[in-house]
């Protein structure tokens, strides 16, 4: 967004590191959307049987986007994409899309979201996971305590930080490094 290379633009020239997030001219530590979206719908579909699976976006940002992108890819993949499980909870009812009728597990973008979600399904009285599946994505904290658990993938974020700042180090000390990890 125009807000963020602003501010980017703010510190220019010094260098800039940027973690989970892909910015044009910045290097940064990338989260690999693409394995974790993989694996909660493998997850889902071997584990559990879920077929009919949405995604559910609370928001549009980058990061949303792109696991968006990847859950249709992934579902294509298994031949299931069905694009009406596609937007915020508000949409798929809005739809007409009733829960254990036409989807059974839903993939969030975040677990924060992912709480929201089970606490509006529950509030129409769907029982999460008797009903339905709810995955997230990040492992928070907010993840951690949620009733009932959240299944999630988890981001090494000490991992991403430690490698961000070596980064920013080679960069500083003028070292080669890899712009993208």
């Amino acid at each position: 967004t125009d807000e963020v290379f602003e501010f980017i633009g703010r510190y220019h020239p010094l260098p800039i590191v940027s973690l989970e997030r892909d910015l044009p001219g910045c290097d940064g530590v990338i989260v690999d959307n693409d394995q974790g979206v993989k694996e909660l719908i493998t997850h889902l579909w071997v584990d559990h049987g879920y077929r009919r699976i949405g995604f559910i976006s609370q928001v549009t940002n980058a990061t949303a986007e792109i696991r968006q992108a990847a859950f249709e890819r992934e579902m294509t993949s298994f031949g299931h994409l069905n694009p009406q499980l596609i937007g915020s909870i508000e949409d798929l009812y809005t739809r007409g899309i009733q829960p254990r009728i036409d989807y059974d597990a839903l993939l969030v973008h975040a677990d924060s979201a992912a709480i929201e979600v089970v606490e509006e399904l529950e509030r129409r009285g769907v029982r999460v996971p008797e009903d339905v599946g709810v995955v997230g994505f990040n492992d928070g904290r907010d993840a951690r305590g949620a009733m009932p658990p959240l299944t999630t993938v988890r981001l090494p974020f000490r991992r991403m930080g430690r490698k961000g700042v070596e980064l920013l180090a080679d960069m500083m000390s003028g070292s080669p490094h890899e712009p993208t990890v």
